[in-house]
């Protein structure tokens, strides 16, 4: 199923991420650990996903040069507002808990 430009967009993550391959397994887990619980909210007819990895010249010397961006992408005003009142991102700091899972966070 492909979005209109019409649709309604929202960034869910918006963070500095290493370009070493050895961390592609770790961002995947935290994009997925982060987007769980919208999953669990909304059903795959209200909501997709788009991830982009892009290069950037502000992160180049700390993180290699590259930003992780995930949207959200809503079909109906409804789920969009929803989503907007109730999510407090875009999430841009990678974190790892006391349970040694990942995740992205809000730090500001």
């Amino acid at each position: 199923m492909s979005l209109q430009n019409n649709q309604y967009k929202a960034e869910v993550i918006n963070a500095p991420i290493s370009d070493s391959a050895d961390y592609d397994y770790i961002v995947d887990t935290a994009i997925h650990n982060t987007i769980e619980p919208l999953w669990q909210k909304y059903t795959a007819q209200q909501l997709q996903f788009e991830v982009i990895r892009e290069s950037s010249a502000d992160t180049a010397d700390t993180y290699g040069g590259l930003t992780l961006k995930v949207v959200a992408m809503f079909h109906d005003i409804i789920d969009y507002a929803d989503f907007k009142l109730s999510f407090s991102g875009p999430y841009n700091t990678l974190q790892v808990n006391e349970n040694m899972e990942l995740s992205f966070v809000k730090k500001c």
